[in-house]
């Protein structure tokens, strides 16, 4: 507890000096305090609870994510449903961290999110989008359904690669 009221002052003070939450001087400074209180609860409890505790006050979502995510989904989903700009943050989130993107095709039907959200999210990562094309059909799909999607999906990764024509580590990718 008293560490937990120690990184609780140090955020505070450093969110009085620098007076903008999501600056990037106040990111980095909250990011470590919350990361270095996360790993001492880490070895004495089962989870980060004083660190999510200053993640929610001092508004980061990444931690509240990361740390929401492994210890309680009903809580991160409550913040989800509530909040558009956390949900957006939340899914592009899941997205970047390979563990969590179940997480991100549950959300997108748990919440109804919109194709051009979809798409925005979906766009640096295009092998994933395609997958949902594929993802669609299922076993009682018509071979022209197949078809249809499997085309889509060569030209979309056609004009990808064209795009990335000057890029050979992500043209190599795909």
């Amino acid at each position: 507890e008293s560490l937990q009221g120690l990184c609780h002052t140090v955020l505070k003070a450093a969110s009085t000096t620098v007076a903008d939450l999501q600056s990037a001087e106040m990111v980095d400074i909250r990011h470590k305090v919350l990361e270095h209180l996360a790993e001492a609860e880490g070895r004495l409890f089962p989870g980060p609870q004083g660190a999510l505790f200053l993640a929610e006050e001092f508004e980061d979502f990444t931690a509240m994510v990361k740390f929401l995510a492994a210890t309680d989904h009903e809580r991160l989903e409550a913040y989800m449903e509530r909040s558009a700009r956390f949900r957006f943050h939340a899914l592009r989130q899941f997205l970047e961290t390979k563990e969590l993107r179940p997480l991100f095709f549950q959300a997108l039907q748990q919440f109804k999110v919109p194709q051009a959200t979809i798409e925005e999210l979906l766009a640096p990562h295009p092998e994933l989008s395609w997958t949902m094309d594929l993802a669609a059909l299922s076993d009682t799909s018509s071979e022209a359904d197949w078809e249809t999607a499997l085309q889509l999906v060569e030209r979309r990764a056609v004009k990808r690669l064209q795009r990335e024509a000057g890029n050979a580590a992500r043209r190599d990718v795909f």
